[in-house]
């Protein structure tokens, strides 16, 4: 089985909104509506999971050149702003 994923709420009842407006003669204006709300929340939520993965693998690398690629290209995923991201890793001990 595959692993388990959390799903905001909003996109859960759009989904069955969506089931329901497919029975019987479906508003075609309403069916579209809904699949653009759809639409945008899962790629919402893949953008999440993406930034969720590499920040884990740049938090699980050991330290050097590999982990700190890693880490720019998690601040630049995230799209932390540049005046609150550091030009490198500040080690947890100097904090």
């Amino acid at each position: 089985m595959g692993k388990n994923v959390s799903v905001p709420m909003s996109l859960l009842s759009n989904v069955l909104a969506l089931l329901c407006h497919l029975e019987g003669e479906p508003d075609m204006a309403e069916v579209k509506r809904l699949c653009a709300l759809i639409e945008a929340e899962i790629s919402l939520k893949l953008k999440k999971m993406e930034s969720r993965k590499i920040f884990t693998a740049y938090k699980t690398a050991p330290p050097g050149p590999e982990r700190e690629a890693l880490r720019r290209e998690y601040v630049e995923n995230a799209q932390i702003h540049k005046s609150f991201a550091s030009s490198h890793e500040i080690p947890y001990e100097l904090l």
